[in-house]
């Protein structure tokens, strides 16, 4: 299906369709496929200049790499942070994604996020760390790998 998906965006982006434009929500195609993990599609919207993923943020503040933690979409995860997206982008709640995806306990995406940077320190609008949100959830292998 995400093939079908795929020329349909190419051929959206090929006669100048907004890649940057957002629904009522404030979601842009970027994070949409985030979202769904159509990662060859946020491949395509980054490559042919959608927002940047830092910049491209919803009415709470999400940026796609958020979503895609929440999603627990592994390669878009992976395929948004070899376009430099910010590990350590804080939402409306102060929720980082390191937060978000120790909250679904995606060991993947956390060791990817800490390998690239993602800060375990920060605290987010509760005062809790990612290893608090992990213990929390009684995620005893991202308490392991977030720990210091």
């Amino acid at each position: 299906m995400e093939q079908g998906h795929n020329r349909v965006v190419r051929e959206l982006v090929k006669n100048g369709a907004s890649t940057n434009s957002a629904d009522s929500r404030g979601y842009t195609p970027l994070h949409l496929a985030s979202l769904k993990g159509h990662t060859g599609i946020c491949r395509q919207l980054l490559s042919n200049g959608a927002t940047d993923p830092n910049t491209a943020e919803d009415s709470e503040g999400w940026t796609p790499l958020h979503v895609a933690c929440t999603s627990v979409s592994f390669p878009s995860v992976l395929h948004l942070i070899t376009h430099h997206a910010d590990v350590n982008a804080l939402n409306s709640g102060k929720a980082t994604p390191l937060h978000l995806a120790a909250q679904h306990s995606c060991v993947p995406i956390v060791k990817a996020l800490l390998l690239n940077g993602a800060d375990r320190t920060l605290l987010d609008s509760s005062g809790s760390t990612a290893v608090n949100v992990a213990h929390l959830k009684s995620s005893h292998h991202i308490m392991k790998i977030s720990s210091p």
